[in-house]
């Protein structure tokens, strides 16, 4: 476990989830106004996010006493990393579409 006050780990998880659900609400309200199916890659990119946040958090929580430590902060790494590439794909496409969309209907 990174060395830190022992309250860090809960703020942090506290301030993710809030951000994550206040994020949540503004896209359904954005779904709701404008039922642009387009937001819905945002939403991926939410879930992608939450999960990128729990891997990280697990690597930040993980005792120091596991039994393959170094490989299990690897693998958390890893997982972390993959789930930030797949939500910033999600994230770009929902971009260029409602990019697109906007263009088209500009025209």
């Amino acid at each position: 476990m990174i060395a830190f006050e022992a309250e860090v780990p809960l703020f942090l998880l506290v301030g993710f989830t809030v951000v994550a659900i206040l994020s949540f609400i503004a896209l359904l309200v954005l779904f709701i106004r404008s039922h642009n199916l387009n937001l819905l890659f945002f939403v991926v990119q939410l879930i992608f996010l939450i999960l990128t946040f729990k891997y990280l958090f697990g690597l930040i929580t993980v005792p120091d006493n596991h039994p393959m430590l170094t490989e299990e902060c690897s693998l958390r790494v890893g997982l972390a990393g993959v789930c930030w590439a797949c939500s910033m794909l999600f994230m770009f496409i929902g971009i260029f579409r409602i990019v697109r969309k906007k263009k088209d209907n500009a025209v």
